[in-house]
């Protein structure tokens, strides 16, 4: 009787934090497939998680015919906020699928999954965009920085407003992001090196409130930061990845890539030519000597020179459009 049936499940191979607070489903589908010459009756599938990710859900299936298939497709299933929220570690998981008739197995399918840390992101191996969550305009210690920003503003143009896109100027938008650069740079920030092969298999990422409190960060944490201080100012940030390394952009203009995700890189060179788009390479920031904007602009080009090494392109306005939300501070 065990081999009459066959199941499989189509899920999300890692889950975090952002992935439960952006409601990405966690389990898309279950395929049930009756090898037999007879009609399966009365079957009842059941879903678990060790550990206990989610509450055990159950479905009745009320025939599965000879020879056919059914596949479940809609599901009442919430990762445990306060397993995700307290998992610093990432630890590998499994989900179980049982189906049972009269309450005897027929089948049984385990499936790993990894449960990653609250603040760690899976990397491109499952939904980049979920990078965006990352970005925490709100966070209060961005808000000094905008306040070192605006005066930065002032001392250069005598107009110290940060007001996004209102004027309709670019080049008033690229001397915003320049204020936000010069900002972060008089913060004396250090580099530290990423684990190897981060934006395949992700990495932990600290909060702008650790990187400026802790004066430490990786590359990505510093595009990050940088990303969550253009947005607050009202500009729409990019975050771009490459082999072994990520940094950062903004849009010169009230405008957003058609998609989140990106892989093209010659779209992205396209709108910089045209001067949509400008580029930066945030670890600029800790460069001794100190890295003026334009240098910065100068390194971000650079990491784009080889388009081997391209990975994509994460547009944060376009992903809070498809209501991909900042993790809460």
């Amino acid at each position: 009787m065990e081999n009459i049936l066959t199941l499989a499940i189509d899920h999300q191979p890692v889950v975090n934090l952002a992935s439960q607070q952006n409601d990405v489903p966690l389990v898309r589908s279950i395929t049930i497939q009756n090898g037999s010459s007879e009609p399966i009756r009365d079957l009842k599938i059941r879903l678990s998680c060790e550990p206990d990710l989610i509450v055990p859900w159950e479905a009745h299936v009320a025939v599965v015919e000879a020879n056919a298939l059914v596949s479940i497709g809609r599901f009442d299933i919430t990762p445990s906020v306060s397993l995700l929220t307290q998992t610093h570690e990432s630890i590998h998981g499994t989900l179980v699928v049982q189906a049972d008739v009269d309450d005897r197995p027929l089948a049984t399918l385990r499936s790993p999954i990894e449960i990653l840390a609250h603040n760690e992101w899976g990397g491109l191996r499952s939904l980049p965009e979920l990078l965006a969550a990352f970005v925490q305009p709100n966070d209060p210690n961005v808000q000094t920085v905008l306040v070192s920003a605006s005066e930065v503003l002032r001392e250069s143009t005598g107009d110290p407003s940060l007001s996004g896109y209102q004027s309709g100027d670019r080049k008033r938008a690229w001397l915003q992001a320049g204020a936000v650069y010069e900002a972060l740079r008089r913060l004396d920030l250090r580099y530290i090196n990423p684990p190897a092969s981060f934006e395949q298999s992700g990495q932990k990422i600290r909060t702008p409130a650790q990187v400026l409190e802790g004066r430490l960060g990786t590359c990505l944490d510093l595009a990050v930061l940088a990303a969550s201080c253009l947005e607050q100012v009202g500009l729409y940030p990019v975050l771009i990845l490459v082999a072994g390394h990520a940094f950062a952009g903004c849009w010169l203009r009230d405008e957003t890539f058609p998609e989140p995700v990106l892989d093209d890189p010659l779209t992205v060179l396209k709108r910089i030519d045209l001067d949509d788009l400008i580029v930066f390479d945030a670890t600029a920031l800790t460069a001794r000597p100190w890295r003026e904007f334009p240098q910065a602009i100068t390194d971000g080009m650079n990491c784009l020179a080889d388009r081997t090494k391209f990975s994509c392109t994460i547009d944060v306005r376009c992903a809070r459009r498809r209501r991909i939300r900042p993790l809460a501070v």
